[in-house]
């Protein structure tokens, strides 16, 4: 777009506030005036010599039911839906894997893979040089539960010589450091395979990177009147103002599902994929499951500390009680002991 003429190359002011915020730029925003971006679910039919559309929305998700099933059916009912997401996306023609973190999505994935295939799944997973974020462990142990074809690889600080090329593919400011181990299980997987399946699918302990307060200090006077009130948390607040749905959970997940989702994790994986041509297919976003998701209860969804219950008890006989149950740290990249270390004087 940046090589059209008529295009000019001027900031997004009210986009710049967003990413300041998020570490990403969300749908529909772009950081450059005058381009927009398609939100999830949306379409735009352009006819020649009529005013340009509102954009079309063909599906969106509603919390505003609940199932009447009871536990049990529900479980019953969890596991077929996987069962199904996780085999149509097995269909192809080329070299298929998939990622594994030995967490409980990723690891849910390679279990229903497992139970599909006829042939060893091939898996793959990134560990870190810092004992207390490396997860490779788990990943290994499930790896032998279900006699996968696994390989791993090691991310260090001397991966930081990458971030020029991830901020090719990202074509925008990307601020989320998990990006660079995500290249790397694409790359590692894209040597044997040319398809893999992802379990990502968790939810921020936090929305914002960058608190309100921090980013008036950071914004010149300037800036903030262009910027005319604007606060990149009314995302946010309107999407979960307007909902469809009853409670708190509901509509904090249904504003994730709109904007963290597609702008941060999905990107993420997207394009970074891509970067190796290695094609990502996600089942557990699944639309049938997601809307079933949307219609548990709240005491389905959590249950004390622990998320996503109703998927852990039903995967309880597939999967380990301390894999099922252990404290998920997430994929998180060590920035912080590298930059106190080997990347202290960069």
């Amino acid at each position: 777009l940046l090589t059209h003429p008529l295009l000019r190359r001027a900031p997004d002011l009210s986009a710049l506030e967003d990413y300041m915020a998020y570490g990403y730029v969300p749908d529909d925003a772009c950081l450059v005036a005058g381009v927009r971006k398609l939100g999830a679910g949306e379409t735009l039919r352009l006819v020649r010599g009529r005013p340009l559309p509102q954009p079309h929305r063909y599906w969106d998700v509603s919390f505003a039911d609940r199932t009447k099933s009871s536990p049990q059916e529900s479980e019953e009912e969890l596991v077929a839906l996987m069962r199904q997401a996780v085999r149509s996306r097995m269909v192809a023609d080329v070299p298929l894997g998939a990622f594994l973190s030995g967490g409980v999505d990723s690891s849910s994935v390679v279990a229903l893979m497992a139970e599909a295939s006829s042939q060893a799944v091939k898996t793959c997973t990134i560990g870190f040089d810092v004992a207390a974020l490396d997860e490779t462990a788990y990943a290994d142990r499930i790896a032998r539960r279900f006699a996968t074809d696994h390989r791993s690889r090691i991310v260090s600080p001397d991966d930081y010589g990458l971030i020029d090329r991830l901020a090719f593919h990202f074509d925008e400011p990307f601020a989320d450091a998990s990006a660079l181990p995500t290249f790397r299980v694409c790359e590692l997987a894209r040597e044997q395979v040319t398809v893999a399946l992802s379990g990502d699918e968790a939810y921020a302990a936090s929305v914002g990177i960058t608190p309100h307060a921090l980013r008036q200090r950071l914004f010149t006077q300037e800036v903030k009147g262009r910027l005319g009130g604007y606060r990149a948390e009314d995302r946010y607040v309107k999407a979960m103002a307007n909902a469809p749905a009853r409670d708190a959970l509901d509509r904090a997940q249904y504003a994730d599902i709109k904007y963290w989702l597609p702008g941060d994790i999905l990107t993420k994986t997207d394009r970074m994929s891509m970067a190796v041509s290695l094609e990502a297919r996600e089942p557990l976003l699944d639309h049938r499951l997601v809307e079933f998701a949307a219609r548990l209860p709240v005491s389905q969804r959590i249950r004390g500390n622990s998320g996503k219950y109703l998927l852990k008890k039903a995967m309880e006989p597939y999967l380990p009680q301390d894999i099922l149950y252990r404290q998920k740290m997430g994929f998180v990249t060590p920035i912080s002991a590298w930059f106190r270390g080997a990347l202290a004087g960069e």
